[in-house]
């Protein structure tokens, strides 16, 4: 089922595998693996709860519209926007989700790699490294056009 849901996105490559990814308690994660001619490469896809969000099209549109405008921020600062922004991967007729016949939605993205996640403080680093991140990101949105926002 996994490879036919993830066959609706447009990735370059063979798909090979997927596991589960991570903890999430309100959406389903997976990490895929594809083979192409730049080598392996995985990407996450997730089954996003429709309970909790009931319309991913804004949901979307706001994850979208932030990336994109993170990526230029980072470019124009000559930082490596691909190691610290999500890569959506469209679908094969160019949204950012897709619906299967059950009216689930689903999301693809690249995985940025040796990254780490945590659900709790595991200590004073890892706090001021999370305070120091986020900080960033709020400096970069200071100029963000929040009318283009959906409460979703």
């Amino acid at each position: 089922m996994i490879g036919k849901i993830a066959s609706n996105f447009a990735v370059d490559g063979k798909f090979i595998a997927y596991e589960v990814y991570g903890n999430g308690h309100i959406n389903e994660t997976y990490a895929l693996t594809y083979k192409s001619n730049c080598g392996m490469e995985r990407y996450i896809l997730q089954k996003v709860n429709k309970y909790v969000f009931p319309n991913m099209e804004k949901l979307m549109n706001n994850i979208t519209g932030i990336c994109e405008f993170l990526k230029q921020k980072y470019q124009s600062i000559g930082q490596d926007a691909t190691k610290k922004c999500i890569t959506i991967v469209y679908t094969l007729d160019g949204k950012s989700y897709y619906t299967d016949l059950n009216g689930d939605y689903w999301r693809m993205m690249r995985l940025i790699e040796d990254t780490e996640s945590y659900e709790i403080v595991v200590d004073n680093v890892a706090f001021e490294k999370a305070g120091h991140a986020f900080g960033e990101f709020i400096s970069l949105l200071k100029d963000y056009p929040v009318d283009t926002l959906y409460e979703v």
